[in-house]
């Protein structure tokens, strides 16, 4: 039975010895390709599972599990194939790069988990007396990347229960933070602060709450045309996106200042970046989608505003002291200046 517990061990041994260099240590292939590697990874996971399961049964028939603390042979059998399962588990998740938090512990955590297992198995099998140690490091390795997996399945269920909390009509902390913030603001000084609040994809109730105080002011139509040739133009256009005015005719004109200020911001941003984390894809996406947007309500006011969209799309190409990423919002812009 021991040369055919080691004949195993040597099959485990070689089978980690072709899949570290032909899959651990490699990146995940896109397409087809990627669809063998991972079928390669489930049967290499699999025959390494029978045969270290059929060692633990030939050690656990000769005594060698004796050490582990348990009451009978059934909480014993127990304890082993967790610590077996624990420790290939952790290291599947990894080998299959299941996140970006596992990603860089890819190229070498399942190895050093296979090889602590040989070892283990390999001592209790041939009388070694320093077993304890390889094995339990192998479990408690391959228990991290399963307690992180866990946590990551933990955090999308309590957001999909924030989801289904909304939909019923209940605020979560987020929003009740921001309810916090407008009862707290005093419109009396400035709206500035509260148009964020506005935007059309806030929930209802701090939506309506922000629009009632900016509202409550007699001239907050008049501090919306205005704000468009301020510094906080980009905040007015996130309110006029998805909110009604009493007068449109109001910001006709104001609208090409408010598009000349939200190019200049973008100019400066992008003039201040000198590191390439400063600028990225998805940059500058929320604003040029609320300048579109509030075109698509206020643009039949008889206003050209193409000369405006046109520096507003050339603002995107000024000097930068770092690499520029490809914005995702030109593609719009692009679309808009096409059809206008």
């Amino acid at each position: 039975m021991v040369l055919l517990g080691n004949i195993l061990l040597g099959i485990t041994a070689l089978l980690l010895l072709v899949f570290t260099f032909e899959t651990f240590g490699k990146s995940a292939p896109g397409g087809d390709a990627g669809v063998g590697w991972a079928w390669a990874i489930i049967i290499y996971y699999l025959a390494t599972f029978v045969c270290l399961s059929l060692v633990a049964a030939i050690i656990g028939a000769q005594g060698g599990f004796a050490w582990v603390a348990a009451s009978g042979s059934g909480v014993r059998f127990m304890w082993v194939a967790g610590g077996l399962l624990t420790a290939l588990l952790g290291s599947m998740f990894v080998a299959f790069r299941e996140g970006p938090m596992l990603a860089w512990l890819g190229s070498f955590l399942p190895a050093t988990i296979h090889l602590l297992l040989i070892i283990g198995f390999g001592m209790l099998l041939n009388g070694g007396t320093a077993y304890r140690l390889p094995l339990l490091l192998a479990a408690g390795i391959g228990a991290v990347p399963c307690g992180l997996i866990l946590l990551a399945s933990l955090k999308t269920r309590a957001e999909s229960y924030i989801a289904v909390a909304k939909s019923m009509g209940q605020p979560d902390q987020n929003d009740l933070r921001m309810i916090g913030e407008i009862e707290r603001h005093d419109a009396s000084k400035n709206i500035s602060n509260l148009l964020i609040f506005t935007d059309y994809n806030k929930e209802k109730w701090v939506r309506e709450p922000a629009l009632a105080k900016i509202k409550s002011r007699p001239d907050w139509q008049q501090q919306l045309a205005e704000g468009l040739r301020q510094r906080w133009a980009p905040e007015v256009f996130t309110f006029l996106a998805g909110n009604e005015v009493d007068d449109k005719s109001l910001f006709a004109e104001p609208l090409h200042a408010g598009i000349r200020m939200q190019a200049e911001l973008i100019r400066e941003k992008i003039g201040e970046a000198y590191q390439e984390h400063h600028l990225y894809e998805g940059q500058f996406m929320w604003e040029t989608e609320r300048v579109l947007k509030t075109l698509e309500r206020f643009g039949d006011n008889g206003q050209d505003y193409r000369p405006e969209m046109q520096l507003l799309r050339e603002a995107f190409d000024a000097p930068c002291k770092t690499r520029k990423p490809n914005f995702g919002c030109l593609r719009y812009l692009d679309k808009w200046l096409k059809k206008h």
